[in-house]
């Protein structure tokens, strides 16, 4: 599976209170997933909620997939309301990478925490 294309649509984005979160959950929500011409089209929502306060971050769009695993996609989301497996996680992972990284600009304006998980780096000793 390819991602062919994404497009951000809407935002919407909520600071509560002046206090500084301490966590972030975040949530991908599919709403919509076909298969048209060989192609996945996929529209989804994702959203970054800010705990204790219940800031938020929600983005939407859509995305557009190529490859053969896509008809199997649009028939199990047809079946049971969801992807799973490889390109289940492919999917999640696009439209977490796209929205997240987007949000950063957004979380700036808002002067909230940016809603991506950077690793956590360790000194490793010296050979």
């Amino acid at each position: 599976m390819k991602l062919e294309s994404m497009e951000l649509v809407f935002c919407d984005a909520r600071k509560n209170t002046i206090t500084a979160s301490k966590t972030i959950n975040t949530n991908i929500a599919l709403t919509s997933v076909s298969d048209q011409k060989g192609q996945l089209k996929v529209e989804f929502e994702h959203t970054v909620t800010y705990d204790p306060d219940g800031s938020h971050i929600r983005t939407g769009g859509r995305a557009v997939y190529s490859g053969s695993e896509g008809k199997a996609a649009a028939e199990e989301w047809a079946k049971n309301g969801r992807i799973t497996g490889a390109s289940g996680e492919f999917i999640m992972n696009s439209i977490n990478y796209a929205a997240s990284v987007n949000g950063v600009l957004i979380a700036r304006a808002f002067n909230l925490m940016p809603p991506v998980a950077l690793a956590t780096l360790a000194f490793a000793p010296k050979k």
